[in-house]
C-alpha cells in the first residue's frame, strides 16, 4: 500500500513537469490572433460537448 501511494505521489510530482515541457513546442501568436483560428475542429468539439454548456448565455 505505501508503494502505491508513493507512486501515486510521485505521478503528480510529474506530471507538471511533462506539461511544462509541451508548453515550450507551442509556436508564438500573435495577440490578436485566436486559438479557434488554427484549432478550430478542437474549438468546435469543446463547445458541443457539455464543456461549451459553461459557456453559453443561457447557461
Amino acid at each position: 500500500m505505501k508503494r502505491l501511494i508513493v507512486l501515486m505521489g510521485l505521478c503528480l510530482l510529474m506530471q507538471p513537469q511533462a506539461v511544462l515541457a509541451e508548453a515550450g513546442k507551442h509556436p508564438a501568436i500573435p495577440g490578436s490572433q485566436e486559438c479557434g483560428e488554427c484549432h478550430g475542429d478542437q474549438e468546435k468539439a469543446w463547445f458541443d460537448g457539455k464543456h461549451g454548456l459553461a459557456a453559453s448565455p443561457t447557461a
